[in-house]
């Protein structure tokens, strides 16, 4: 049986009676297109129209649908459906009840009531991103969703025509409904608005009247694949009666209307998008970043003029080239990684490109995947002088912080509290402590406390004008120990804009035992010429009673008593000019045979002598090096300082014990020969002579070079041994250190410098 023919088109507001099973079938194509609207009114990349069935939720209209979002999106419904108002969810990882969704970020719906207000369904927007909404968006998704209930309410109550024409006159974007043979059936008050046509001329135009050249084209070649296919959309300028060119979206589906094939769609207006369009083309082009879409591949399909101006290349070159060709070969990893082969969230990484005259720049990108993931879009912006100023503050940092580490000094700076802000390693070498322990702990717990007054003044007058004066105090250090440092200081400018003091602290107990220790020498050089002096005069009146006792020996008529009392004066006065010899060697001025010696060679021949001035009871050990150098020395002036420490060694050992003499090369750096009055760096031969005596006392230790300075009883010692010693020493331009703890013995290190060749 032939079926029959659809009506003819009827003027707006005419009653018209349309089956269910057709109604059902328009329902489904608005909520499709309800949908689609939606997409593009909300900015979304997924929008869809759900209804609760026993069996779960179905969709009768989707666009941009994702498989992957299916599974979430029940939870999302179940939610929305229970809301009486829009619900909305900008970032579902940070709502509890959507945390674990990781394919829906953003999600916004309102439910759909049937006519005994009961929650049917739900019209919502989603994306696999966080987002916001608008007001306007929220109220075109409720004005939706009111729409959609309206039809619902409709669908079975067989109502009159008018209102269906209202709920399609209410819908935001034109709605039209025509046949296979161009006649329009059904259409809003929308549509007559923006074409200019009233309802009588509306039911005379064909769709192809409302589009001209080219665009008429598209129109005819969008109704028939529709007819084909069963959907299409095109855009193209609606031309209005009056000739106004007006963009437009449209959309179309093949229904069954009493068995007759016809298209029901919806037109969305284009021009508040196109002016955003024109906007955002408009930033585009102006904006001083690099601006582009990619693809996965990584070519640009678009790209703002910044590139060309920044890079130097032109625009043409740069669209048919990748863009990892630009950038820097150790970069070009990071940016695939992260911006090409990355499908969800946001881009953050930093790379080098290459600019026309072969030059690198650096660049922070910025981007994201599109809605199909098949686009990068990205924004490149020049950080090349604030990486290049970063870079320098870096490197300063870094000498600053290399000069600080590296002082010998402690350089600590302080808070306007008095805590510790930060400290170099040589905080550590003075007071015991890893400088990381002391910092935010306050610095007088450090100071010694009979000083702190004056610590604590010094800091109190520092302004930025004024440096800290140079002044001594005491600190205590992490064993209890007490150590002289002089501190001077200046203000410095911390975080915050804040005021601290740099304060510099230098340990100046080497400085004062070498002050001492040249005071010594001094004090040893001055009593050793006072008694050279002496000396020098004593031997001239020696020499005068030695000279007349000659004369009177030689008399033959003396008798036997004179003879042996002149003799006795003889010997007095020999036994008094060797004194005298002793005085003159604490001298320089004595006479002095320099020549090369191997210090090995000397202690080996007069081993023999020292052994017998030991005597039996002790031991004599002799470990020398296996080699040694020359030095320039006076062999009768080394072989008394050996004969001097021998008789010392062995008088400090009554019942006995053992010498050890040994010999070793040592390098002086000039640090260590600082240290040393009149002692130049180099390489010396140094002597050690050891025993296992009695050892010296602390007390005695400063004064045991002095001159005449014995701790032997009366008459045991005349204290001119170790002067003597000290005196030849220093003659070759060596010195003498004294390492002794009483009960357990003492050592000499003698050093000799080696001689120049």
């Amino acid at each position: 049986m032939a079926s029959r023919a659809p009506p003819r088109p009827q003027p707006h507001g005419e009653t018209t009676r349309i089956g269910s099973g057709d109604f059902d079938r328009v329902i489904r194509r608005t909520c499709a297109d309800t949908a689609l609207h939606l997409l593009h009114a909300c900015g979304k990349p997924m929008a869809a129209v759900h209804v609760r069935t026993p069996s779960g939720w179905l969709a009768l209209g989707r666009q941009g649908h994702e498989p992957e979002a299916d599974s979430e999106l029940d939870a999302f419904l179940e939610y929305a459906v229970a809301t009486a108002d829009v619900m909305i969810v900008p970032d579902s990882g940070r709502d509890a009840r959507f945390a674990a969704k990781a394919n829906i970020r953003f999600f916004a719906g309102r439910r759909i009531t049937s006519s005994r207000g009961a929650a049917v369904g739900v019209v919502s927007v989603f994306d696999r991103q966080p987002g916001e909404l608008s007001d306007a968006q929220a109220l075109a998704i409720s004005l939706s969703a009111r729409q959609i209930s309206t039809l619902f309410e409709l669908r079975g109550s067989r109502q009159q025509q008018d209102q269906i024409q209202n709920i399609i006159d209410s819908l935001p974007g034109v709605f039209y409904l025509f046949d296979q043979q161009a006649r329009f059936l059904r259409w809003n008050r929308r549509f007559e608005e923006v074409s200019g046509y009233d309802s009588s001329a509306f039911s005379e135009l064909s769709p192809l009247d409302l589009f001209d050249d080219a665009d008429r084209a598209l129109v005819a070649e969008s109704i028939d694949e529709t007819f084909r296919k069963g959907a299409s959309e095109v855009e193209v300028d609606l031309v209005s009666r009056e000739g106004r060119r007006l963009p437009f979206y449209f959309t179309g589906h093949r229904v069954e209307l009493r068995g007759q094939p016809c298209i029901v769609g919806m037109g969305l207006d284009l021009s508040a998008r196109r002016r955003a369009e024109g906007e955002r083309d408009r930033l585009f082009n102006l904006s001083p970043d690099l601006l582009c879409i990619l693809d996965v591949d990584g070519r640009f399909l678009e790209l703002n003029p910044a590139w060309e101006q920044t890079l130097g290349f032109p625009r043409e070159e740069l669209l048919v080239q990748p863009a990892l060709d630009l950038v820097h070969p150790d970069d070009q990893q990071a940016l695939r990684a992260e911006l090409l082969q990355r499908k969800t969230g946001p881009v953050h990484v930093t790379t080098r490109l290459r600019t026309a005259a072969g030059q690198w720049r650096w660049f922070a990108w910025h981007g994201s995947a599109g809605p199909s993931r098949e686009l990068r879009y990205a924004v490149a912006r020049d950080i090349t002088k604030e990486k290049t100023t970063a870079q320098a503050l870096a490197a300063s940092e870094a000498r600053y912080r290399s000069l600080v580490e590296s002082a010998r000094d402690a350089i600590v700076v302080i808070r306007d509290d008095g805590t510790i802000d930060s400290a170099n390693r040589a905080f550590q070498g003075i007071f015991g402590y890893e400088p990381t322990t002391w910092v935010g702990h306050r610095f007088d717990r450090l100071v010694y406390p009979d000083d702190l007054p004056r610590a604590l003044q010094a800091l109190g007058q520092l302004d930025s004008e004024h440096h800290m004066p140079v002044f001594e105090l005491r600190v205590v250090t992490r064993d209890g120990t007490t150590v002289p440092v002089e501190i001077q200081g200046t203000q410095v400018r911390l975080e915050g804009d804040t005021v601290g003091a740099l304060v510099i602290a230098r340990d100046v107990r080497q400085r004062k035992a070498l002050d001492n220790r040249l005071q010594r020498v001094q004090r040893l050089d001055a009593i050793g010429q006072l008694a050279a002096g002496v000396a020098h005069d004593f031997n001239n009146l020696l020499q005068i009673v030695h000279g007349e006792v000659d004369l009177l020996l030689a008399h033959p008529m003396l008798s036997p008593q004179v003879k042996d009392g002149l003799e006795q004066i003889d010997e007095a006065s020999t036994r008094a000019a060797r004194i005298t010899r002793k005085l003159l060697l604490l001298s320089r001025e004595h006479e002095w045979h320099g020549e090369a010696l191997d210090l090995n060679d000397v202690v080996t021949r007069f081993l023999p002598m020292l052994k017998r001035l030991l005597g039996t009871r002790h031991e004599l050990e002799w470990h020398p090096a296996s080699e040694t150098p020359m030095v320039l020395g006076d062999l009768g002036m080394l072989e008394q300082v050996l004969m001097n420490l021998i008789i010392n060694a062995r008088d400090a050992m009554p019942e006995g014990g053992t010498v050890t003499i040994s010999s070793r090369v040592v390098d002086l750096d000039p640090e260590r020969a600082m240290k040393e009055p009149d002692v130049e760096s180099g390489t010396f031969v140094q002597i050690t002579v050891a025993d296992t005596g009695t050892g010296i006392a602390p007390e005695h230790l400063p004064h045991l070079f002095e001159p005449l300075f014995t701790t032997k009883p009366v008459g045991e010692g005349t204290g001119l041994g170790l002067a003597t010693l000290y005196g030849i020493v220093r003659r070759h331009h060596g010195w003498v250190e004294v390492d002794s703890t009483p009960g357990e013995g003492a050592r000499f290190l003698l050093h000799f410098p080696v001689a120049e060749s």
